[in-house]
């Protein structure tokens, strides 16, 4: 077996034993909406600003949007927004809640989400990255084409 068969075999291996702690579907789902209502503080937590749950919802209703939120003693550990768009998976949010890092949170969302992706059949996946994320990309096959700069909106004067 080649490596880059025996990492997929490894990642599909890793998304069948985190399954039962993943939640994932779309706004039409009763569950979903519930795990919807928990997602803003995930993200404030996991990425250091607020996000607004009606964001959350009205990118729900997206057909090819899909939700996954990975629970830890009955807690949003971990979060990922994913869109498809043809043959390709937009990896999005993908944020752990501070107090699971370093416990491979990271790790199992994106092995599902690379899973959920050959079932949607993508042949593609992208993501922006953290630097603290590009350790996990790097080791799963993602090469880096750019660096984008972020920057804060500043108040004009009134």
């Amino acid at each position: 077996m080649d490596g880059e068969t025996h990492r997929t075999q490894r990642l599909y291996e890793m998304a069948n034993q985190i399954a039962d702690n993943l939640e994932h579907g779309r706004s039409d789902d009763e569950s979903i909406n519930e795990v919807a209502s928990h997602i803003p503080l995930a993200c404030s937590e996991a990425f250091a600003y607020s996000l607004d749950e009606t964001v959350i919802q009205h990118v729900l209703t997206d057909p090819n949007c899909y939700l996954f939120a990975l629970f830890k003693d009955g807690k949003i550990a971990g979060t990922v927004l994913l869109f498809q768009t043809g043959r390709t998976l937009g990896i999005h949010q993908l944020g752990t809640v501070r107090a699971y890092r370093k416990m491979g949170v990271a790790a199992q969302l994106m092995a599902h989400s690379l899973s959920f992706a050959s079932e949607l059949g993508c042949g593609y996946a992208v993501l922006q990255a953290s630097k603290a994320g590009i350790p996990l990309y790097s080791k799963l096959g993602f090469e880096q084409l750019a660096t984008i700069t972020s920057v804060q909106a500043v108040e004009l004067g009134r």
